[in-house]
């Protein structure tokens, strides 16, 4: 029989910046402010009037390409939808919306402490380092907030 051991405790700090709210531009097309070309993790928060908070919540090798590719959409070579386009699409229809609001926060830094103050900086340019940034995001917004959480996931919840 294998022997237990002790519960590891591990708090993620995630130090989020909020980018300019998201313009709709002409046609389909988006336009998004002051993301960084760096590697992060980034959550899209869109607000409606009478309507739950829909977050979507990603992680990139560059925040900058991987946001703006939402900003246009098109089809792959193949003809199918990408999924860059079903993003485009959900974040257009909420932007209809009189009142509404999307909002893009980025995350070019985080720490974990883990133990009695042991507290590391997580290297970003690290795939698994933002896959456990983006986790730690994505099980806060479900657990603590209202709001409803869209991810590959979870296909059957929209943006809209």
């Amino acid at each position: 029989m294998p022997e237990a051991s002790a519960p590891v405790h591990m708090h993620v700090n995630i130090q989020w910046t909020t980018a300019k709210p998201i313009d709709k531009l002409a046609g389909d097309k988006l336009k998004f402010g002051n993301i960084p070309e760096k590697p992060g993790v980034y959550r899209i928060r869109c607000e409606m009037p009478g309507r739950p908070l829909r977050v979507y919540v990603g992680e990139a090798e560059n925040l900058k390409n991987r946001i703006d590719n939402y900003g246009r959409p098109y089809k792959t070579a193949g003809g199918r939808v990408s999924p860059n386009r079903g993003i485009n699409r959900r974040l257009v229809n909420v932007l209809r919306r009189k009142g509404a609001v999307a909002r893009i926060q980025v995350a070019t830094q985080a720490t974990v402490n883990v133990g009695a103050g042991r507290t590391r900086r997580l290297k970003m340019t690290k795939e698994f380092h933002r896959l456990l940034v983006e986790a730690a995001a994505i099980v806060y917004e479900q657990m603590y907030t209202d709001a409803i959480v869209i991810n590959a996931a979870r296909p059957d919840v929209v943006l809209r």
